[in-house]
């Protein structure tokens, strides 16, 4: 196809392409598309296809001209594409530049350029994560919450006051301040171990049976710009109607063998709680570790990253996170915009964590093998309750293979990357800390 092309550079990762037609080959494409809609012509007086042209121009000439513009864009823009080996990302945003009579065609294209940074500090690394080690206490605590979640309860005599630990018996009726409730929901839970709002909690505390109590909760940290927008105060009215105490079952081999097939002594339980333990300590450390070699990384390499693969990583979230049906909504019209605020930083950091990754997978020339593919299949036909077979005609018949081979390509990366990471370990007491300590912050 023959036209004039022009490419200006806005930034790193943005152009803008100005495609030009000479008025020669617009005028014969538009001769041509014009000859088809009069012999496909239907107007009222005359034969298919016999009707005169000037009253067919009149009446769809704009529209076959349009027609036109659009079919040279699409076979135009495709062509350049690929001869200038443009690795676009997204969708352009396409212009129609207006010409007069005989100036032929013109358009212009803004596209997203996926980035090609060159990578740097990347040889070595400190990370400092928890310490995956398993110690007794650990395993008395895992076995503890089996005891509380295999606990019986009974009422409570000689007392009526709840105390840290009871299971109060309770009914709730949510109501706007100064108003009636509704009916009373029954609720019931352990003080004191964080089963329901702290505000809930903390006022169950030392309530006696019969007792009831009107709780408004905490307002929030960010409270309405409009005051007149914001919504009524709620008051909980909280009625104590019994208090359960809880029996533990005790510790035995007897007791062991209710609480999982297969095992039969409270040895081969804390054995196979230490190996759990072990397995989700040593994966805890491992992506610990892999969010200080990324944090690292991104702040040293810095580079502009287009807009549409940040908005894309947020629907990606929005998805995952079942906000957004993708079989109900056209993710493709999908307004990203009023996300950008809340999930915006998230998802740079991401996308450009990941070009990071492949770049540097790419210097270092690290590819998944044929043996890489077959023991992730194997792994994938495993977890999926099939045979390799099966599972490697599913990843083919869906196209997920090119979505496997960047997966493993990544792992493999990463594997490098912490092969090269000095690690320091802290006590697994101190990642529960700074966990709580997070919580306290975002809440």
């Amino acid at each position: 196809m023959s036209f004039e092309l022009k490419i200006d550079d806005v930034d790193a990762v943005t152009k803008i392409v100005t495609v030009s037609f000479a008025d020669a080959h617009f005028a014969s494409e538009c001769e041509q598309a014009m000859k088809k809609a009069v012999g496909a012509a239907q107007l009222k007086g005359f034969r298919p296809g016999k009707a005169p042209r000037h009253l067919v121009e009149q009446m769809h000439g704009e529209r076959v001209r349009w027609d036109v513009k659009e079919k040279l864009v699409r076979t135009s823009f495709s062509d350049l594409i690929e001869k200038n080996k443009l690795n676009m990302v997204g969708k352009p945003t396409i212009e129609f530049v207006d010409s007069k009579a005989g100036e032929g065609f013109q358009y212009k294209a803004s596209i997203s350029i996926y980035p090609e940074p060159e990578i740097t500090g990347y040889e070595k690394f400190k990370a400092t994560v928890t310490n995956p080690e398993v110690a007794d206490k650990d395993i008395d605590a895992v076995v503890e919450r089996i005891r509380e979640s295999k606990a019986e309860t009974k009422p409570v005599s000689g007392r009526t006051k709840v105390d840290t630990g009871d299971v109060a018996h309770c009914s709730v009726i949510v109501k706007e301040e100064g108003k009636d409730g509704g009916k009373p929901q029954p609720i019931h839970f352990v003080v004191g171990k964080g089963e329901i709002a702290p505000f809930i909690d903390e006022a169950a505390l030392g309530m006696n049976i019969g007792e009831v109590k009107n709780i408004t909760p905490p307002e929030p940290k960010e409270k309405a710009e409009n005051d007149a927008a914001a919504p009524p105060k709620v008051v909980f009215e909280l009625s104590l109607n019994e208090i359960h105490e809880r029996i533990l079952p005790e510790v035995t081999d007897a007791w062991v063998a209710t609480v999982e097939k297969g095992i039969a002594t409270v040895l081969e339980l804390r054995v196979k709680i230490r190996e759990m333990l072990e397995k989700e300590r040593a994966k805890q450390a491992r992506s610990e570790a892999e969010t200080e070699i990324l944090k690292v990384l991104c702040e040293v390499n810095q580079f502009p990253i287009p807009q549409i693969m940040i908005d894309n990583d947020i629907i990606d979230i929005l998805v995952r996170e079942g906000h957004i049906n993708p079989k109900e909504t056209d993710l493709e019209q999908f307004d990203v915009a009023p996300f950008r605020k809340e999930l915006g930083i998230v998802s740079e950091r991401r996308v450009r964590g990941a070009i990071i990754i492949d770049r540097i997978g790419e210097k270092e020339q690290v590819r998944p093998t044929p043996e890489d593919v077959e023991e992730w299949t194997k792994n994938f036909a495993a977890s999926a309750g099939v045979d390799v077979k099966e599972a490697r005609e599913y990843l083919g018949r869906e196209g997920k293979m090119s979505s496997v081979f960047l997966e493993i390509g990544r792992k493999k990366i990463l594997d490098l990357l912490h092969s090269r990471t000095e690690i320091t370990h802290r006590a697994a007491e101190e990642t529960e800390e700074k966990g709580e300590k997070k919580k306290k912050k975002k809440g």
